[in-house]
């Protein structure tokens, strides 16, 4: 259900660009709850209008998870069209902060972060 990535195929204009971003060497990002525990939230945050699909389907959401841990500059990667994608954005800036990346120093880095949001009927 959650995919992380720490890569760029086309950023959004007025966004980061790799050069600003750091991208962790000694440890990845991470919800300090558990992946279980974020894989929880995820499915009860999908709110029931959003949950009218005849199958499963997902929205990969791109973001910036800031070295103090916060979500920052979510967007859609991969969609499924107006309503979802919204959606998607949405339960991903709604999400508590992260432990953030860490340098070889050790010191937390800002780095790019891929979530995938799942809609099932």
């Amino acid at each position: 259900m959650l995919a992380a990535g720490h890569y760029r195929l086309f950023p959004p204009a007025g966004k980061p660009s790799r050069r600003d971003i750091g991208i962790p060497e000694e440890r990845e990002v991470f919800f300090p709850a558990g992946d279980l525990v974020l894989q929880q939230q995820l499915r009860r945050s999908v709110r029931p209008q959003a949950q009218h699909l005849p199958g499963e389907a997902s929205v990969d959401v791109e973001c910036l998870v800031e070295a103090d841990g916060r979500i920052t500059l979510p967007h859609v990667v991969y969609g499924l069209g107006p309503g979802y994608d919204e959606e998607a954005v949405r339960i991903v800036q709604d999400l508590p902060a992260f432990s953030p990346g860490l340098s070889w120093g050790g010191k937390p880095t800002t780095t790019i972060y891929r979530i995938t949001v799942l809609f099932t009927p």
